[in-house]
This record gives structure tokens, sequence and C-alpha cells, in this order.
């Protein structure tokens, strides 16, 4: 079909954009076709931008998830810490490790403790029962929570001891542990029990 411009009547070719006697702008008319070709590409557009935004939203989702998992597992497990620095460092006869099992403010006094000459005693003593290349081997069979009391007793007397530092002592468990002893002539398997405190937010033994 022709196309007559609006403002002179004159005929027009379908590939005209003026008119060629008046040069007025000639009107394009969307057809039918054109109309749904940009309303299906706007819908793409769109379905790709909220595809986009949901990947960003389960993204996010799945590290706020991760980050919970991870927190806890690690206040399920940090009473465990303690336990296992003590006898690593007992084990290799580090003091500094073992004293990584005790609170802050405990760090010189058990390192006046675990000195070199203790530590020297220490494995000598070892090897004399058990022989050479003594390893330790321990599992936690038992745990019981602490009840306040016994939280506010080891409060009051880590309080006594050290009147210098502020000390909060909110949760604890009694272990029981399963202990292994082995070295090149001698073995030995006991059980024995742990007391560890969560003191100033962190989980250690107070005594040994």
């Amino acid at each position: 079909m022709s196309k007559i411009c609006e403002k002179c009547g004159t005929e027009l070719q379908d590939t005209d954009k003026k008119c060629p006697n008046c040069n007025a702008d000639v009107e394009v008319k969307k057809t039918t076709e054109d109309v749904e070709v940009n309303k299906a590409t706007t819908t793409k557009s769109n379905l790709l931008s909220d595809k986009k935004t949901l990947t960003i939203i389960g993204i996010a989702a799945a590290a706020v998830l991760l980050v919970v998992i991870l927190l806890v597992v690690a206040l399920s497990g940090g009473y465990k810490k303690p336990i296992k620095n003590y006898f690593k460092g007992s084990q290799t006869y580090n003091a500094k490790t073992i004293v990584k099992a005790f609170p802050t403010f405990m760090k010189d006094d058990k390192l006046d403790k675990y000195d070199e000459d203790y530590m020297e005693d220490f494995k000598e003593d070892l090897e004399k029962e058990y022989g050479k290349r003594v390893k330790y081997d321990y599992k936690i069979i038992g745990k019981i929570k602490l009840e306040k009391e016994d939280l506010e007793k080891a409060q009051k007397s880590l309080e006594k001891k050290y009147d210098d530092v502020k000390i909060k002592v909110t949760d604890g468990y009694q272990l029981c542990l399963q202990i292994k002893i082995k070295g090149s002539e001698d073995h030995e398997e006991y059980f024995y029990p742990y007391s560890v405190y969560k003191v100033n937010g962190k989980w250690c033994l107070i005594s040994e």
C-alpha cells in the first residue's frame, strides 16, 4: 500500500523518509510484527535481568548459610582446642604450644613453669617409663556441662590469684579422656578427667 504525505497529499514511496514535494518528515508506523518483536525483545531482557538478580540472591544466600555452618561448627567444637594444644605441646615438648591451652593472663606463669629444664625432665621421665619416640593418643569419651556454681567457683579462684585482670567465666565442661601413651619399650592406657572453661570468650584449661 502506497503512502500519502499528510501535509500536502503527495503520493510517497515506501522507502521515502521525507516528502519529495514539501520536504515534510514521513511518519513511520510500526506494524503488528514490529510491535511483537519489540515486545519479545523487552520480555527476554527482563527475564535475563530477573535471572541475574536471582543468581546474585542465590549466591548471597549460600554465602550466609556457609558462614552460619562454620560458626556452628566453631562454637560446638571450640572446647576441644585447649585439650589439643596441651597434648600436642606435651608430645613435642613445646612449652609455647602447651601455654596456648591456658588463658592469656596465665601466659607468663605457665612459661615460667614449663621452662627448658622442666621440659627436659619431662622428656627424660617419659622415655625412662616408655622408651624412645613416645606418642600420645587421646579421645574424648564423655562430656558433662558444668553447673553455674562450678563456673562461679572457677571465676572466684582465678580472680583471687589474678586480681588485676577482669575475668568472666561463662561456660564449661567436665571431660573424660581416654589416653594412650606408647613408646618403643612400653605402653599404657588410662582414663582422666579434664575441665575446660570459657574464660573471657576463649575456651581453655585453668589447671592441669
